[in-house]
């Protein structure tokens, strides 16, 4: 709706602006940055629990469980993508190697405490 984004798809870059469409596959790696102030409505298909995903990423913000660019501290991100898992994955590793990984350090997170809880303020609350 406003601004610019930058868009790096399967080792591809590419910008979009305003009345852009930019159609991604399913399982094709991307990533996504805003270049200027941005406004942007992003749909998923099929959506399956995304909603949840983004409620739990953004309570983790919220609750100040995450870093200087708004990624989860590691052992929560174990957490999230274990408990989301089949649906989001990180661009970079291998798919195989980070379902392995945060299955480990999920265990690990949730024995200190670290869960995906959303907040009071998301108006439901749930526990991992």
């Amino acid at each position: 709706h406003e601004g610019r984004i930058r868009l790096l798809i399967d080792g591809m870059q590419r910008e979009a602006g305003p009345g852009e469409t930019v159609v991604i596959k399913p399982g094709v790696p991307h990533v996504w940055t805003a270049v200027t102030d941005l406004r942007v409505t992003v749909t998923l298909e099929p959506a399956l629990t995304s909603d949840v995903f983004f409620e739990d990423l953004f309570a983790l913000a919220a609750a100040g469980r995450t870093d200087d660019k708004g990624l989860p501290k590691p052992l929560h991100l174990a957490v999230l993508a274990d408990d989301h898992r089949g649906q989001i994955y990180l661009a970079g590793p291998p798919v195989w190697l980070q379902k392995a990984a945060f299955a480990v350090l999920a265990k690990v997170g949730r024995r200190l405490g670290h869960s995906a809880v959303r907040t009071a303020w998301m108006g439901r609350a749930r526990s991992t």
